[in-house]
């Protein structure tokens, strides 16, 4: 879990293992902060060098971009860029590497990853994958999130567990509302190739992880058959949440915001054992979802997670999906949802992993 004020998040993500440098990255998001977007650049080309210092110096940020800008992307919601405050001409310098996109079903594109690429110096064959799975947008938020990081290496063949991921990064620059030039259709296509062939390191305790994209074509999600389950979702609806309780013999605990609980019915609170919020000390407008708020600057809670059990497995499910119909019934929005599954008596259940008796 991402705490409202662990600001490290990207600076951790973008330091290679030992031995390796960076060599490229594809972002997704919904929305973007151009600052948090040249803060990246900027920490790769000063090698974790004091950023709030460098971000003064424009000589060293217009020779950040201007020898990253080729090889990173990010794939953001057409009209969901931040206007920066105060406005700076280096901003102009990101826009080569922003694509605009739409969702291709008529939702909004959801999903938050960072796929990067590493090599070694002495040997580019050499190559180690990272993938994050975020609910946090590319952006200043202060809010609850989550997030999982995941990396290894592309050998051997096509892994099946990795295909509907693969297929999104692929698809990416088909996405876009303008003209996407070939470099950036090539960076796609190859990264995505690679992305099919890795075996990921998996965290302590757990055994298999699989993924999970919505919105690019027909069919919702919803978890298999199991004996209990517990909802984390700032924005719910009650057909999404109906849904899921149909699914396990038991429906622990909701989480969500206490704004979001105003919304639903007593039949679907009723639902599940134990509905819980925040304390409103740490609630304001989660401001992701178009069709909830518009608003940008976010706290409280905006982490998605479902766990739910199944023999004497603990499976975690977490993303961009809220428990909404726009993202899970009709998935009309484009989601990514990664899945890793462990033993109950290695990693725990709902009430260890939740906290909720």
């Amino acid at each position: 879990m991402l705490s409202p004020n662990a600001r490290s998040l990207y600076t951790a993500a973008l330091t290679p293992p030992p031995g390796m440098v960076f060599d490229e990255a594809i972002g997704t998001t919904f929305s973007m902060d151009p600052a948090v977007l040249l803060s990246v650049p900027v920490h790769l080309a000063l090698l974790g060098g004091n950023q709030p210092t460098a971000m003064r110096d424009g000589i060293a940020v217009l020779e950040a971009v201007r020898r990253l800008s080729n090889r990173i992307t990010v794939y953001a919601q057409r009209g969901r860029l931040q206007v920066p405050s105060p406005p700076h001409v280096l901003y102009a310098l990101l826009e080569s590497m922003v694509v605009e996109v739409n969702a291709p079903r008529g939702g909004v594109f959801h999903p938050k990853l960072w796929l990067m690429r590493f090599m070694e110096p002495e040997n580019q064959t050499n190559v180690v994958l990272r993938l994050m799975v975020l609910s946090r947008n590319l952006t200043t938020d202060r809010s609850w999130d989550v997030a999982l990081t995941l990396e290894g290496k592309p050998i051997g063949r096509n892994r099946s567990e990795n295909q509907a991921l693969g297929q999104l990064f692929a698809k990416l620059p088909g996405l876009a509302f303008g003209k996407v030039d070939d470099s950036r259709k090539e960076q796609a296509k190859h990264l995505a190739a690679e992305l099919r062939r890795t075996k990921w390191e998996l965290p302590a305790g757990f055994e298999s992880v699989s993924f999970r994209v919505l919105g690019l074509k027909r069919g919702g999600w919803r978890p298999s058959w199991s004996k209990r389950l517990a909802v984390i979702s700032p924005f719910c609806t009650n057909a999404a949440l109906q849904q899921l309780a149909e699914t396990t013999e038991s429906a622990n605990a909701l989480i969500t915001r206490p704004e979001t609980f105003a919304t639903l019915s007593a039949r679907s609170r009723a639902l599940f054992g134990r509905c819980l919020a925040l304390d409103e000390a740490a609630e304001t407008e989660d401001g992701e979802d178009v069709e909830e708020s518009t608003a940008y600057d976010t706290h409280g809670l905006h982490a998605k997670v479902y766990v739910f059990e199944q023999g004497w497995d603990t499976h975690v499910v977490l993303g961009s999906a809220n428990a909404t119909n726009a993202a899970l019934l009709a998935a009309v929005n484009v989601e990514v949802l990664a899945e890793i599954v462990g033993k109950r008596s290695r990693v725990g259940g709902v009430e260890r992993l939740l906290d909720v008796a």
